[in-house]
């Protein structure tokens, strides 16, 4: 919804010091990875998210998903996961929205490192769910560490 007083826009209405209306603008999110969580052989939802408020205000998890804050027509999607392993096998993370896979990162054949995915030029609409996924190509002992990333710019 767009509100103008002649061809300037307004971004908020108040009544005294009482917000009533505010336009809904894109804000940049992210969450960061708690705990660790066992890589599979097949994909695997990763969990233990906290919203990263203190670098991006009003980010919100939700079910281990990171919550769009406003509409984008051209969005970056990005996740950072470090991660051990006993062997160096493929390790794979991949992004979704609302459930559906939108990038891939490349595999990372390593005992410990970092895997990747970003996703660019995203269309996005206010609440949007990104969640990541996971996996190994072989069965072997390997774990996401905590600390890891994931950012909505």
């Amino acid at each position: 919804m767009k509100v103008a007083l002649g061809s300037a826009e307004i971004m908020k209405i108040s009544l005294g010091d009482t917000l009533v209306w505010q336009a809904v603008t894109f804000l940049p999110s992210g969450m960061t990875k708690t705990g660790t969580q066992n890589l599979t052989t097949s994909w695997a939802l990763l969990a233990g998210w906290t919203a990263n408020t203190g670098t991006y205000p009003g980010s919100t998890v939700v079910s281990n998903a990171l919550q769009a804050q406003g509409a984008k027509a051209n969005a970056t999607i990005s996740a950072s996961l470090p991660f051990t392993s006993s062997f160096s096998y493929t390790k794979t993370a991949r992004i979704l929205l609302n459930g559906t896979v939108i990038a891939t990162g490349d595999g990372v054949s390593t005992n410990n490192g970092t895997m990747t995915a970003t996703a660019s030029n995203v269309t996005l609409a206010d609440g949007d769910d990104v969640t990541i996924e996971v996996m190994i190509s072989t069965f072997a002992t390997g774990s996401v560490s905590a600390g890891g990333t994931v950012t909505i710019t």
